[in-house]
Parts: structure tokens; C-alpha cells; sequence
């Protein structure tokens, strides 16, 4: 603050700045702040006060002026600090978008003509995939919140919704609030978790460590459904973690024979494994795949049949609502 000659003009100034110093809101997070102040102020005060006025009598006070901004936050920056903290990241095909954790999972709705048509689940908030988990078709409706993966909208806004195109894949989202919307919508990206696509039968199962397997670096999961042209996309995937590791590798122990024709399996599940090499600097890498619904897994150690705990190991709530294995027969 400046020096100023005249005691009592600096007893003004002093006062009034204690005066209004309580006026200023500090509430707001410091980013929703800078945002606001970045827009146009509709209102302004002069926090010197009276000392303003006792400054302008006498030329040789410089007194300091604080400008503060009462506009109200906007729609798009008070529910900032409303958004919610746990938040999970869905994959498909070539992209990926994160969404809050406790949203569930659901169906994309295919146009028929001027008419969007569901056929399935689609209530409360979900993240929708163009399957189907029943034979009972109905026009979509009602509102969100929802992401709709693969979506039959074109880009642009409409409401409280909005579609986007990323690396030719289109989202569509919804929701009540513009700044849950936006978060959403600032997450869709192109993914790296998966191979977007994989050729007949899966990826290679590689080399066979057998001495030297350290800990865990990280266990993924990445499902697969099989397209017309004969290739494998993705339509789910996941990072599962090194207790979901050590339930697969108790499974996988003392696995039961399998000599079935799996050749025409209509879903791959493709399990990812990285390790310390306790021998090496160069992590270890491990593949699994598992053929559904032939029930068969295959690995660079041989073949075998798929169990209930193995696919306890990798198969949440997310897997067992998008895969035709676990929908079953529509009906």
C-alpha cells in the first residue's frame, strides 16, 4: 500500500478498506473466480469510499482503489463446485470418456426413419452402447443424464444435450448442468488402453516367462464383439489391478482341459498382464484370451476351459451388462 503525508487521509483510507474488506466474496473457488472475471462486469464499486473523495482535495495522496465484481456466478461456474469426485473411464472402439462412477450402463438408440428406437435399458443416468439387450423395442425417451457411444445424432447442440465427433466416433451427451455436461464432454478423447480392433481370433498370445515374474505393474481387461467385415472391435474395456491379477492366477492354477472349436466365437475377452522382471529392467508381459461363449481360454501355455471364478476375476458389472455372454438370448 502506498505512504501517504496526511495522517488522516491514510485513517480514511484504512477504515474503508477494513470497512469492505468483509464484502468481498471468498467462497467461490479461485478458478470459478478467474473464469468470472474473465466475462463482462455489469456492476462495480469503489471500495476507497469517502477517502476517494478526501483524496481529490489534495492532489500529493495517491489513494489506492479496489475493485471487486458482485455479479452473481453464472449457471456454468456455481455448479462447479457440485460435480462429483469418483469418476470412471468407459472405452470404445477408439475412444474413450469418463463419467461419474455411480452411472450405470445402457443401450444407444438407433434411428428408424425420423424415429429414435431403443432396444432396451435406458433409465436413470447411463453410458449407452448401440446393442441390444432385448427384443422389446420403443421410441427413446426421456431425458438424461446419459453418453451415448456410436450415437445416430449429428454433431451440434440441442438443449440440454450435445453431440460431439472425435477420431470419426460420435457422443452424445446430457445432463442437467452445463458444467457436468462440459467435464464430460472435455474427457472424450482417443483412448490407449485397447487395440481399437483386433484380427481373427485375437492378438498374438506372445512369449511364454516362465522364470523372473515380479509384481504386478498392471492387470487389463479388453472385450471385443465380432463385426461384418470379420474383424473384432472394441466395445468394453477396463484396468483391473493386481488384486483382480491374483484372483485370475488362483483360478487359472489348476485349470480344466479344453479341446473345443472355438474358430467362430462371437466375443473375445482379451486379458493384459505386466510384471517386474526381477532378472531384467524390461517389464514381462502376459496375454490371455478368452473365447465367448465357447468357454475357452487361450494362452501362450496351452488352452483351457473358462470357470466361474475366472471370470469372477475380470468380469464386473460394466462387462456383464454390455457383453451378449452374460445379456444371453434376447427374450
Amino acid at each position: 500500500m502506498a505512504e501517504y503525508d496526511d495522517p488522516e487521509v491514510e485513517r480514511l483510507v484504512r477504515a474503508s478498506l477494513d470497512t469492505h474488506a468483509g464484502e468481498v466474496d471468498t467462497t467461490v473457488p479461485a478458478a470459478a473466480r478467474a473464469r468470472a472475471a474473465a466475462r463482462p462486469h455489469r456492476g462495480r464499486w469503489m471500495a476507497a469510499g469517502a477517502a476517494v473523495a478526501v483524496a481529490g482535495a489534495i492532489s500529493a495522496v495517491t489513494v489506492p482503489v479496489l475493485v471487486v465484481d458482485h455479479q452473481e456466478p453464472t449457471d456454468d461456474v456455481q455448479p462447479l463446485t457440485g460435480l462429483p469426485t469418483q469418476w470412471r473411464t468407459e472405452y470404445w472402439h477408439d475412444i474413450s470418456v469418463e463419467v461419474p462412477a455411480d452411472w450405470g450402463w445402457g443401450v444407444t438408440p438407433t434411428r428408424v426413419g425420423d424415429q429414435l428406437v431403443r432396444c432396451g435399458d435406458g433409465s436413470g443416468a447411463y453410458v449407452g452402447r448401440p446393442i441390444a439387450t432385448s427384443d422389446l423395442c420403443a421410441e427413446a425417451t426421456g431425458a438424461g443424464p446419459y453418453v451415448w457411444f456410436d450415437s445416430p445424432l449429428e454433431p451440434g447442440v440441442d438443449g440440454d444435450q450435445e453431440t460431439v465427433e472425435v477420431d470419426g466416433e460420435r457422443v452424445t451427451v446430457a445432463t442437467d448442468g452445463a458444467a457436468l455436461r462440459e467435464r464430460i464432454l472435455s474427457s472424450v478423447k482417443e483412448q490407449h488402453l485397447c487395440p481399437a480392433a483386433t484380427g481373427e481370433r485375437g492378438p498374438g498370445l506372445g512369449g511364454t516367462p516362465i522364470d523372473g515374474l515380479g509384481d504386478v505393474q498392471s492387470f487389463e481387461m479388453c472385450a471385443y464383439a465380432l463385426a461384418e467385415d470379420g474383424t473384432y472391435q472394441l466395445v468394453y474395456g477396463a484396468e483391473l489391478g493386481e488384486r483382480d491379477y491374483l484372483r485370475w492366477s488362483r483360478a487359472i492354477n489348476d485349470p480344466p482341459q479344453s479341446d473345443l472349436d472355438c474358430s467362430s466365437a462371437q466375443e473375445l475377452v482379451v486379458l493384459k498382464g505386466s510384471f517386474d522382471d526381477t532378472f531384467g529392467t524390461e517389464p514381462l508381459a502376459l496375454t490371455w484370451v478368452v473365447d465367448l461363449p465357447c468357454g475357452q481360454v487361450r494362452s501362450a501355455y496351452g488352452d483351457f476351459g473358462l470357470t466361474d471364478e475366472m471370470e469372477a476375476a475380470w468380469a464386473g458389472e460394466g462387462a456383464r451388462k454390455t457383453l451378449s455372454y452374460f445379456i444371453g438370448p434376447l427374450g
